[in-house]
């Protein structure tokens, strides 16, 4: 949806194409921006940020954890001149001016590298994933079970109720529900 009721915020949240569309007067987007200010006076307008879904599958890699893995795998010290090229930190780099490339860029220069490493936080990131999915079902378990367990008590409590009743006169008709009812009208055609 283009537009969200933040009552939190007190805002009415539209991404941004919404609002061009609706500074447009006239336009539905126009007539549905200002129904929703009617209905909420208070509210201010705000557009949303777009997130950006991260594709990095290695979180929290520093160029420090990098640099320690390179050194730690790297015999001849050539990966480890590419890493400061890219960083910029190379003799030669430093040189010429060259400014690091962004860190997604070396991250990615690194996975390339050492498919082994981002294979393995990738086996360790679905670990992590599966037992967070695993824990979420077993709290969902555990709401189902305390909702059975309140609704049992709800109709043990209902059936002693109606078990502490005093039973209606003969004449006085019955005040059962369920199928009580139905046998005692039955019993009476």
């Amino acid at each position: 949806m283009n537009i969200t009721i933040n009552s939190k915020k007190n805002a009415i949240e539209v991404t941004k194409s919404f609002y061009d569309a609706a500074s447009i007067y006239g336009s539905k987007e126009y007539k549905t921006l200002q129904t929703a200010k009617k209905e909420n006076p208070d509210y201010r307008v705000v557009t949303k940020k777009h997130r950006i879904a991260s594709t990095n599958s290695v979180p929290n890699l520093s160029y420090e954890d990098m640099e320690n893995y390179i050194i730690a795998h790297d015999d001849d010290g050539s990966i480890m001149k590419e890493f400061l090229d890219l960083r910029g930190l190379s003799d030669e780099a430093a040189e010429l001016g060259v400014k690091s490339e962004r860190y997604a860029e070396i991250l990615t220069w690194f996975k390339a590298k050492f498919p082994a490493y981002a294979a393995f936080i990738e086996k360790r990131n679905e670990r992590i994933k599966e037992a967070k999915k695993a824990a979420e079902e077993k709290k969902e378990a555990a709401i189902r079970e305390k909702r059975k367990a309140e609704v049992k008590r709800i109709a043990d409590k209902q059936e002693k109720f109606r078990l502490d009743r005093k039973p209606a006169a003969k004449d006085e008709p019955a005040l059962e529900t369920g199928m009580g009812k139905i046998i005692d009208i039955a019993e009476r055609r």
